[in-house]
């Protein structure tokens, strides 16, 4: 009963690795942002700059895309699991209760 929220862990694993590949990304095309610019002059120099940011946002984005949903979709998920424990809990008193006061009487 108590295992409803046993495999929400990935929810956290898959945001935080979603996070660390956004970030990942973000150096990745920081460094060929500033690698494409070496013997490049003018308009060249501007466009590998701005292609190289480009990527850079890019996947800073997506990494947030995917890790604020998933992070959301657990906190969600865990609220449903400890509300249907708790309603679990609630009905077995109540039902040890009734048990109780029927053998009494």
């Amino acid at each position: 009963m108590y295992k409803l929220d046993s495999g929400l862990f990935w929810f956290d694993t898959l945001a935080q690795v979603a996070t660390y590949l956004g970030l990942l990304g973000t150096i990745w095309g920081l460094l060929g942002a500033f690698a494409g610019l070496a013997g490049l002059t003018g308009a060249a120099q501007q466009t590998a700059l701005t292609d190289g940011i480009k990527k850079a946002i890019g996947t800073t984005a997506l990494g947030l895309m995917t890790a604020i949903p998933l992070t959301l979709i657990k906190g969600w998920l865990l609220t449903r699991a400890n509300k249907i424990i708790s309603n679990i809990d609630e009905f077995s008193v109540k039902l040890i209760n009734t048990i109780n006061n029927a053998i009494k009487d």
